[in-house]
């Protein structure tokens, strides 16, 4: 009896040895506090402001995208009612308004679309080329560098469209959008007489196209022409 006695009495002390660490870091703790009230004070408040401007910010955020949506439906109808004055105003004045929300990115492809309708390539690249350097990070940002790619090409600058195009190619996120990037670039090589390089974007093409797509025999047919020119050059 007392042999147990006598071997149960370290499993007891291990037993409560946590409870009296966790005790003594408590009262440790509460010391502090006493001590240093001023601090924990500070810090407390400190924390419930940055939780409630976190909160602000969210609430706040998601209003201005439901504002920027409702106000966005309002420049769609102008652009579809064909009066490009009304519309290019509505759209500048919405881009400034909500140039921070993925809406002004779409209002700025509609723009671009307004003034290369009326002839105007310069102005659409000044407004495309803030969305078409984010073509990874706006929703719209391929759609943009691919019209920003057109304009440019309506303004003359070939090599500058083809450049444009070559980005799509190599950020955009979804396989049809690099696909157009690459027959846009193509085309233009192809027009420019350079054979070698329209036909190395084309086999890229090639690559990315499906075995059934109807699309494959028109890219085969370009690639066998561009190749056969390219050697005959």
């Amino acid at each position: 009896m007392a042999a147990q006695s006598i071997a149960s009495r370290p499993r007891r002390s291990q037993q409560a040895e946590p409870d009296d660490v966790v005790l003594a870091r408590a009262l440790q703790f509460t010391e502090w506090a006493k001590k240093n009230v001023v601090i924990v004070v500070v810090s407390a408040v400190v924390l419930v402001a940055l939780i409630g401007g976190l909160l602000w910010y969210r609430a706040n955020r998601a209003q201005q995208l439901e504002n920027a949506a409702i106000d966005f439906l309002q420049v769609e109808q102008a652009v579809l009612s064909g009066d490009e004055g009304i519309a290019t105003q509505q759209l500048q004045q919405f881009i400034q308004q909500h140039s921070d929300t993925p809406y002004g990115d779409e209002a700025r492809v509609l723009l671009a679309q307004v003034h290369l309708r009326g002839g105007r390539a310069a102005e659409a690249i000044e407004v495309l080329t803030p969305v078409a350097n984010r073509i990874g990070d706006s929703p719209v940002g391929p759609q943009a560098a691919l019209l920003l790619a057109s304009a440019q090409e309506a303004a003359g600058d070939r090599e500058a469209a083809i450049q444009t195009y070559l980005r799509v190619a190599d950020e955009a996120e979804f396989e049809f959008r690099q696909q157009e990037g690459l027959m846009g670039a193509a085309l233009l090589r192809q027009e420019n007489g350079d054979w070698a390089g329209a036909a190395e974007l084309y086999r890229r093409l090639l690559e990315m196209t499906d075995e059934d797509s109807p699309q494959r025999a028109t890219i085969e047919m370009r690639l066998a022409e561009a190749e056969a020119r390219a050697q005959d050059g």
